[in-house]
């Protein structure tokens, strides 16, 4: 009996013995484990944190790229802008005030009532041979005239078709007013070989007889319409009339230049002076009846 419960105490011994291996393995392996557990949790930390930092990251990139693509669809819209504007039409405002024709605000023309200063009008004569021998030259050597214009600033000057020079600027009297209506007179001429110029040009472009290039104030020698553009034994308003008709042909004849050309100088800028002058503008677009507009 003995014996057999010293049997059963080895053995119950053996087993705790075996037990408490068991539970160091196990306690060994908990430790690995809390190690290894460990280790996940930091790189479970580590990944977050990179995460966030990746996420962070690209949200900066992705509103530096709507930046971006914002900024240029702005220069887009701004160079589609600047390619259809065209410089000229910003130097040269071409306008009316009153019973007055105006170019840069300057009056072309006198009245009894508005003796407007001879510089008014030499600066007003000077932007139009500016403006006229800029369109003319572009065209050359296709487009061929005998006359020329010397612009001078308020000094410009017309050599006709005989090589004669003439001063158009004033102030004029008695015994050189002929001088300056031939000046005048030249200058019309020229323009009105711009305009058939012009009318050839859109006929070789296939455009209807109908639709080519027309001044609206028809020009036949010194007459504008039916003004005469001479200032000797003409009355002052005939006179101012048939200038003012002058800057609008010249103002038409700008408007087809701008829509059959790329003219641009070496800079070219967005201008205010695209705003019409305070007498108005002599048209808003091509099918505007400028001769309602101007006989006011």
């Amino acid at each position: 009996m003995v014996t057999k419960i010293e049997e059963e105490e080895r053995q119950l011994e053996a087993a705790i013995e075996e037990i408490e291996k068991q539970n160091a393995e196990v306690n060994c392996q908990l430790k690995e484990l809390d190690l290894k557990s460990s280790k996940f949790k930091e790189l479970e930390e580590r990944y977050w944190h990179e995460f966030n930092n990746f996420q962070y990251q690209l949200i900066s990139h992705q509103e530096e790229r709507d930046a971006i693509l914002a900024k240029i669809e702005v220069s887009q819209a701004h160079l589609e802008l600047l390619k259809k504007t065209n410089v000229l039409n910003d130097a040269f405002p071409i306008g009316h005030d009153g019973e007055f024709g105006t170019i840069n605000n300057f009056r072309l023309g006198r009245l009894p009532k508005i003796p407007v200063e001879w510089d008014e009008i030499n600066a007003a004569w000077g932007q139009a041979c500016l403006l006229l021998h800029t369109m003319c030259q572009y065209f050359r050597p296709r487009f061929q005239s005998r006359i020329k214009i010397i612009p001078m600033g308020s000094y410009p000057r017309i050599v006709d078709s005989n090589n004669n020079t003439y001063d158009l600027f004033g102030p004029v009297n008695l015994f050189w007013s002929t001088r300056y209506d031939k000046a005048m007179t030249t200058y019309v001429t020229y323009l009105k070989e711009f305009a058939e110029f012009a009318y050839s040009k859109d006929q070789e472009n296939n455009i209807p007889p109908e639709k080519c290039f027309k001044l609206p104030y028809k020009i036949d020698g010194d007459k504008v319409e039916s003004y005469s553009i001479t200032q000797s034994f003409n009355k002052p308003e005939t006179w101012t009339k048939a200038l003012k008709y002058t800057l609008c042909n010249l103002k038409w004849a700008l408007y087809w230049f701008v829509g059959n050309t790329n003219f641009q100088p070496l800079s070219a800028m967005v201008s205010s002076h695209a705003e019409v002058p305070a007498g108005g503008s002599l048209y808003a677009k091509r099918g505007t009846d400028s001769k309602s507009m101007f006989r006011r």
